[in-house]
């Protein structure tokens, strides 16, 4: 017996299938239908798999941008792309009501869609959290920092692709900080040579001077008597902007 979804109809010897089907089941068909008296040939024209069935009828719902792929296999719909906050939106909501009006759908993986508004901001806060660390009276990195460093690229590497697909510009600000031993301007110079260090290096790791900025410590520290490490480092904000 056919599925309900497969209509048939006989012309003369010819069988007629329509509507959709699984493969198997259509494979199975085409081989079996010669071995039943009066039928000599099969035509599928108006049969199509149900996969194929079920992109086509996607495609029409969810109407998604050019970043976005969709694809059905065994019945699965699978949505991979990249879009900003607005149409991530609209297209879970469409998603959602296909899932809803389609009973031969056996399941949905949207883990390759990506909200990249979202994930900027998370980046952003990432970068805000991270530090790095210089030893005492010195812009040589404490050791350990590498780990650090990469992170920090990693990061902003990604920022400035995401900036780049939502046509923002991504501008990574560079803060110096200092224990406060010695003078005021000793530790003004040597907080903007910790900046400048990690300024230099990012170069190096092949990002563009224009996306970065030293920016001075809101308040100099100096006149401490005590060194106190977990101030010796550069942190960082993020800045975006059309």
């Amino acid at each position: 017996m056919p599925p309900s979804t497969v209509q048939i109809r006989f012309v003369k010897d010819t069988l007629h299938l329509s509507g959709h089907a699984q493969k198997t089941w259509i494979d199975k068909a085409i081989n079996n239908a010669p071995s039943i008296a009066g039928i000599n040939r099969v035509e599928i024209k108006q049969l199509v798999d149900t996969d194929s069935f079920l992109l086509l009828q996607v495609q029409r719902t969810l109407k998604p941008p050019e970043s976005v792929t969709l694809s059905v296999h065994n019945r699965v719909l699978q949505v991979i792309g990249q879009v900003n906050s607005a149409t991530f939106k609209t297209l879970q909501q469409r998603i959602q009501a296909f899932q809803n009006s389609q009973k031969e759908l056996a399941g949905i993986e949207t883990s390759g869609l990506v909200d990249i508004e979202h994930e900027m901001r998370v980046l952003v806060q990432s970068v805000k959290n991270q530090k790095i660390y210089f030893y005492e009276d010195s812009t040589k990195l404490t050791s350990e920092q590498e780990t650090a460093l990469a992170k920090l690229l990693k990061d902003l590497q990604h920022l400035l692709t995401l900036g780049q697909m939502l046509n923002q510009i991504v501008e990574l600000q560079i803060t110096g900080n200092t224990d406060g031993l010695g003078t005021e301007l000793y530790n003004q110079q040597l907080s903007q040579r910790r900046a400048e260090v990690i300024i230099n290096w990012l170069e190096e790791q092949g990002i563009k001077k224009h996306f970065l900025t030293i920016i001075p410590p809101s308040k100099i520290r100096f006149g401490e008597t005590r060194p106190n490490p977990r101030y010796r480092n550069v942190n960082f904000s993020v800045i975006t902007y059309q």
